[in-house]
């Protein structure tokens, strides 16, 4: 652990500590693991093995059906600039406001409703 903690000092490096072999237990432990590992990681690779390969052909085959039609339109799409620029002044008003704490008036033209309890 120390020789894997150490591993980029230079003064480790050239130490007698960093040449000593691990010990033989450990060497033996750390292979039943990596063992264990590469048992469960053929597991994995024999199951995903019988998977079935999806049809990579499948999307060309239903693009070929249909027909698009990208011929251009004489029509005219109108865009308010105005309306665009009104919609972000609000929302940054908004964004500010949330900031600071302080409640933002109702920017909706749309009325509430407000129910009222007939007595």
């Amino acid at each position: 652990l120390k020789q894997a903690q150490k591993e980029f000092d230079k003064k480790f490096r050239k130490s007698e500590e960093m040449s000593k072999d691990l010990p033989e237990e450990k060497i033996e432990s750390f292979s039943k693991i990596l063992q264990k590992f590469f048992d469960s990681e053929m597991e994995d690779y024999k199951k995903d093995a019988g998977a079935k390969t999806p049809d990579y052909d499948n999307l060309q085959r239903k693009a070929a059906n249909k027909v698009y039609d990208f011929s251009l339109k004489d029509a005219i799409t109108e865009v308010d600039r105005d309306a665009d620029r009104r919609y972000n002044y609000v929302v940054d008003k908004v964004a500010y406001s949330e900031a600071t704490g302080e409640p933002f008036y109702q920017s909706s033209p749309m009325e509430d409703e407000w129910g009222v309890p007939n007595s």
